[in-house]
């Protein structure tokens, strides 16, 4: 069905390997320190664009791939204008989740060797849309992470981890254990 008549939305759950493109396989999940935080996804144009863009199908890609960024950005105008306490609701912070990884799948295609787009109007567009999420909605969010709690810790977390996994951000230096020295413990009484 087009694009015109469907909203490529559903149920957001993790991105299931066994229905996404292997091209997108070292994407199902992402690393936040040691912690692995499994993917969102919502629906799979993102994909039809990202194999339009590898069989060089740029026009069919871009045009397809517009129609979905525009609704994307319906998900992206809520996280940024609607009251906070709509937008920090878990469910509705899957959405979010779901429509970032989609844009930053469709982008890290675009920067592909065999594609080399990121500089076309549409790589354009999905840049600016990541910086809108990654500088004006996260920001906008996490600044209430003291009312959210543990949820907020998360939050942070896993959007974190999507910037760093699509290198938004560089990758955060996780501290290095030193070994223990060989030194005698204390015997406790009866050891």
């Amino acid at each position: 069905m087009p694009i015109d008549c469907v909203i490529d939305f559903g149920e957001v759950n993790p991105c299931d390997p066994m229905n996404m493109l292997a091209y997108n396989a070292e994407h199902r999940s992402y690393l936040y320190g040691q912690e692995e935080i499994r993917a969102k996804c919502s629906g799979n144009l993102n994909e039809y664009v990202q194999l339009y863009f590898l069989c060089k199908s740029n026009k069919k890609a871009a045009k397809l791939g517009n129609k979905l960024m525009d609704q994307y950005e319906t998900v992206l105008d809520f996280f940024e204008k609607a009251p906070i306490e709509l937008t920090t609701n878990p469910q509705n912070i899957e959405d979010l989740t779901a429509v970032t990884d989609a844009i930053c799948k469709m982008y890290n295609t675009l920067q592909d060797d065999k594609v080399k787009a990121s500089k076309s109007a549409f790589g354009k567009r999905l840049r600016s849309s990541m910086d809108r999420i990654f500088r004006r909605i996260i920001p906008r969010i996490s600044s209430n992470e003291m009312e959210l709690g543990d949820f907020g810790v998360e939050f942070n977390k896993t959007f974190r981890a999507i910037g760093e996994h699509y290198n938004y951000f560089p990758k955060s230096k996780v501290p290095a254990t030193s070994p223990v020295p060989d030194a005698e413990l204390p015997m406790m009484q009866g050891q």
